[in-house]
């Protein structure tokens, strides 16, 4: 039997503080991945990414799974991208489609910054560019031409009505030359209108007046063709002006634009400087200039989107709304109270910022947007992306914009737990056939010195990150022993960010004190502030532990209560009890058990007694959980329920007595054998707790399963404990393991096709069998 009992340094994995005493932790720590995620996520990671499909992390929160996307980026080494910047420029052919131009990194900034110079210099210094003294001699010099032209047009005219005391005069009026007929009057000349009101005050006589409307009326067809002909003289000479203008305006654009399209060399960015000398000639150039946009409006350049650093862009986006995966368009407003639609207010999303690399969203925030599972969706499959308003914003009529698509190559990954990647598949499937198998991210990696050293660093990195007191050596190997805690199974968790919170906590405990830096007291501390009380204080007896008297047919368990996000040890009395009966039937009595237990507890009890037909009995089994006086919890959970039962039972029917000072912890398969169970830790140092305070022997302790040996991790006190004789862990592999610890000799082994006389399964057998079947026997 003593090969059962574990040695008290069998109970916790010890981390040597020393390992982190080399060099202080100053040397870059590298975090503990997973490292088969690592490789499988780098081989999808080397696939083109206009190829490949998604990706999709699966693992639990905590478990590094953006730290493995990282790493493995390193591991599949990738060159960097050529990346570009994204801009927005006014469509001068079509303004509500505003044009999208492509430009390699870092030029975007340059083209906004010409342009905005190009537009300071059409809004401020054009006009008087082309009022220079050349231009202007070039202009006076064409008017005076044309006005001479104008003159010897109506020579003729001007000479046949000399004699009439009349001249033919002409004037500006908007784009036409208006030729009309004054008078000579008083060394004058007036306007046929001023004559007449010369007439009115009798000043002129009606008869004078009459003979000169006459004569203009005699000249109107000759006036008319004067008319055209100065008209067309002026029309000439406007566009003479206009072309003089225009060819200056041309040189004056050309110089201006000439060094940002040598820099550039880009057909879209030439045609775009293009269009805008041709708006400049058209709407800029011998034109009213009120009505038109101002320069820094539509001659500018929007930059939704720098390249950056040339490295493979990560971008990770918490709030996957379609706004802030593709971006909106927000209106511009005019002196604080018109909004206007401008490519000015186009803002780009998440998707942009990862062009040429990866766009990671995690798959439940992702779940409350089915719009942006659409717009992903033709991201993968057409490789671009539609700008478009808020969809509050539609209702306005300002929101006219329709933007160039815009073209990315974006690498999506998901990151997820199972139950994310099984609901993205129930309500998305078309999305998700984009994605193959997923690369599934544990949470603990295999247990060793160069993986605990790693992951204190790690804490102590995240630590000094949050301005978090420094944890000591021998501090940070009770934070990494806890690691070993949380995973199990010879693993240590890499959920780090728990792991600094314990050390928060700690931190907390410490600066009370006024210690600066954290010791390995606190962090004990702090654990025990993160877990809820097992059980108020009392004896022994009043938690569960009845004594060390041997009883038959009753053995104690473990069951487990839920408390919150917590698990915690109770002890769970299970009693057993038979009858004769025609049939079989066994029956549980009591919460908390599983389902199914009975016809297990059959087939359990049928292979180890080696019945060849179903036993005729009645049996039952009550299970019921000690409580402390006035305590109203709801039941636990039995998970050693179909172990405990088939102990209870078979000394039941052999009437040997059980030990009732160890509690059994362990699930039980249909071959007899222990299997563990989860919270193994929690529950042991619940069950053990109370007995540090109480008077049973020495051997008083739990029965664990024996293949969870190197996940135990008990705290420090149970292991003092332990190593004192005042408490003891037992392991045992099969259910005759079990019984031979707790009815202190071994209950037989089938040979020669029976028990040995006498054994405990023998008495069994022989009493399901009926060879000493007597009258009816209860509890």
């Amino acid at each position: 039997m003593a090969l059962s009992r574990l040695d008290p340094k069998q109970l916790r994995w010890r981390v040597h503080h020393a390992i982190w005493a080399d060099d202080g932790g100053t040397s870059e720590p590298q975090d503990p991945l997973d490292p088969g995620a690592v490789r499988a996520l780098s081989l999808l990671l080397r696939a083109s990414t206009a190829t490949a499909g998604g990706i999709f992390i699966r693992g639990e929160a905590g478990s590094g799974r953006r730290r493995v996307v990282h790493a493995a980026l390193e591991a599949a080494g990738h060159d960097a991208p050529a990346r570009h910047d994204l801009c927005f420029v006014h469509n001068f052919r079509n303004p509500d489609r505003p044009r999208l131009l492509r430009l390699p990194a870092g030029e975007g900034e340059v083209l906004q910054r010409e342009l905005r110079e190009i537009a300071a210099f059409v809004r401020d210094r054009l006009a008087e560019a082309l009022e220079s003294r050349p231009i202007r001699n070039r202009l006076e010099a064409l008017d005076e031409r044309a006005e001479a032209e104008m003159r010897r047009g109506m020579a003729t005219l001007e000479e046949n009505l000399k004699a009439h005391g009349l001249v033919p005069v002409h004037e500006v009026v908007g784009q036409l030359v208006r030729v009309t007929i004054h008078v000579r009057q008083t060394g004058r000349t007036i306007t046929q209108h001023d004559l007449a009101n010369l007439v009115a005050r009798g000043q002129v006589s009606r008869q004078e007046f009459e003979k000169i409307r006459g004569v203009i009326k005699d000249h109107e067809d000759e006036l008319a063709e004067v008319s055209k002909a100065v008209n067309r003289i002026w029309k000439q000479s406007r566009q003479l002006r206009r072309n003089l203008l225009r060819a200056e305006t041309r040189r004056l654009m050309a110089d201006l634009v000439a060094p940002l399209g040598e820099r550039l060399r880009q057909p879209d960015v030439d045609d775009h400087l293009e269009s805008l000398i041709n708006d400049v000639i058209e709407h800029r150039v011998d034109q009213p200039a009120e009505h038109q946009a101002e320069p820094d409006l539509i001659y500018s350049a929007n930059v939704i989107a720098k390249a950056g650093e040339p490295h493979v862009p990560v971008v990770e986006e918490p709030h996957p709304t379609p706004r802030n995966l593709i971006g909106t368009i927000d209106p511009s407003w005019l002196d604080a109270k018109r909004a206007i639609a401008s490519f000015r207010g186009i803002r780009a999303g998440s998707a942009m910022q990862a062009d040429e690399g990866f766009l990671l969203v995690h798959a439940g925030a992702l779940l409350e947007h089915p719009d942006s599972v659409d717009i992903l969706h033709r991201l993968m499959v057409l490789g671009a992306v539609d700008i478009e308003p808020p969809g509050r914003a539609r209702a306005f009529p300002i929101q006219s914009l329709r933007p160039d698509p815009i073209p990315l190559r974006v690498r999506l990954v998901l990151i997820g737990a199972r139950e994310h990647w099984e609901r993205m598949h129930d309500r998305h499937p078309e999305f998700m056939r984009r994605f193959g198998a997923p690369v599934d991210v544990t949470d603990s990696v295999e247990r060793g010195e160069r993986t605990a050293r790693a992951l204190g660093l790690a804490i102590r990195r995240r630590c000094e990150a949050l301005k978090i007191a420094a944890p000591g050596d021998e501090a940070l190997a009770r934070l990494v022993e806890h690691a070993a805690r949380m995973a199990g199974d010879d693993r240590l968790s890499r959920r780090v960010d728990e792991l600094v919170d314990i050390a928060g906590r700690a931190a907390a405990v410490a600066s009370e004190t006024g210690e600066a830096e954290i010791g390995p007291e606190h962090v004990a501390r702090a654990l025990e502030m993160g877990r809820p009380s097992p059980d108020p204080a009392g004896g022994p007896e009043s938690l569960g532990f009845p004594g060390a008297q041997p009883a038959p047919g009753q053995v104690y368990a473990a069951a487990v209560d839920r408390d919150g996000p917590f698990h915690v040890g109770r002890i769970s009395r299970v009693r057993a009890s038979t009858m004769p009966s025609s049939e079989t039937r066994f029956s549980v009595r009591g919460r908390g058990a599983p389902e199914g237990l009975e016809g297990d507890l059959e087939a359990v009890l049928a292979r180890v007694l080696r019945l060849e037909r179903r036993p005729a009995v009645r049996a039952i089994l009550t299970m019921e959980a000690r409580r402390q006086l006035g305590e109203t919890r709801p039941d636990p959970v039995l998970p050693s329920a179909l172990l405990a039962g088939s102990l209870a039972l078979l000394s039941h029917l052999a009437g040997v007595a059980l030990r009732q000072d160890v509690a059994v912890l362990g699930a039980l398969d249909l071959d007899a054998r222990v299997q563990p169970v989860p919270n193994l830790n929690d529950c042991v140092d619940d069950l053990l707790t109370p007995l540090l305070a109480g008077e049973l022997g020495a051997g008083a302790g739990v029965l664990v399963p024996a293949p969870q040996r190197k996940a135990l991790m008990l705290c420090d006190r149970i292991v003092q404990a332990a190593s004192n004789d005042r408490v003891q862990v037992y392991a045992a592999g099969n259910l005759s393991q079990a019984l031979e610890l707790l009815a202190g000799s071994n209950p037989g082994v089938w040979r020669d096709g029976s028990f040995p006389s006498g054994s405990l399964y023998g008495r069994a057998r022989e009493r399901l069998t009926g060879i000493h079947s007597g009258a009816s026997e209860s509890e």
